[in-house]
């Protein structure tokens, strides 16, 4: 695995992330620079250690029950908005 095609990479696939709010493993291997499997799970890894972000699996819609990794954004918890609205 090349350190700068894996810089690239996880670039790309955070930027991705962030406008999207998650990013299927399919996806991350589909980028330019993206060797194998591998390295894509890499990628998710750091994706994981950068950004509020958690791996699930996901039903893939039309398929008879496959399944697919997917990354996603946590939802931000915003401390004090509850604690106004119970007063």
């Amino acid at each position: 695995m090349s350190q700068g095609a894996y810089e690239v990479s996880t670039r790309i696939a955070a930027a991705l992330l962030l406008k999207h709010g998650e990013l299927s493993l399919s996806d991350i291997e589909a980028l330019p620079f993206v060797e194998d499997e591998e390295m894509a799970l890499a990628i998710v890894g750091r994706l994981r250690s950068l950004l509020n972000a958690e791996p699930r699996q996901r039903r893939i819609p039309g398929t008879n029950g496959a399944w697919e990794m997917v990354i996603e954004l946590k939802k931000p918890v915003r401390y004090g908005v509850a604690a106004s609205a119970s007063r």
